[in-house]
């Protein structure tokens, strides 16, 4: 079985609620040096995309799309151990909409070969 899970680098939700803080301009989080971690709903996915392999066989792809520095999903991804980390990473991507990162996680998805299952998180 072939299994993409689809991971995504945030900020570690232990910070410190004072260091959180929002963009006025854009809406967005100030990264800035936080810490950034996998999501744990992204980590439960690799997990029962994990047991999934285990049962039955198969390889386990994470992607992730971002800038360079969401190599570090990708990484963590990895360290699960997954077979193949794969990061979409390009400027033209940067702002997209939710529709956008969708439509580049699909293109993404076909250029690796159809997979038996897709899983994302929450």
């Amino acid at each position: 079985m072939n299994i993409v899970v689809c991971v995504k680098q945030i900020i570690d939700p232990e910070i410190r609620p004072e260091q959180f803080k929002l963009d006025p301009a854009t809406n967005r989080q100030v990264r800035g040096g936080l810490s950034l971690v996998i999501s744990a709903y992204d980590q439960n996915a690799v997990e029962v995309a994990l047991q999934l392999k285990e049962k039955v066989g198969g390889k386990v792809t994470a992607l992730s799309l971002g800038e360079p520095d969401a190599a570090g999903a990708v990484k963590s991804a990895m360290g699960m151990s997954v077979d193949v980390g794969v990061l979409v990473t390009d400027a033209v991507l940067r702002g997209s909409d939710s529709f956008g990162v969708a439509y580049a996680l699909a293109l993404a998805i076909e250029k690796l070969g159809m997979p038996d299952l897709i899983l994302t998180a929450r």
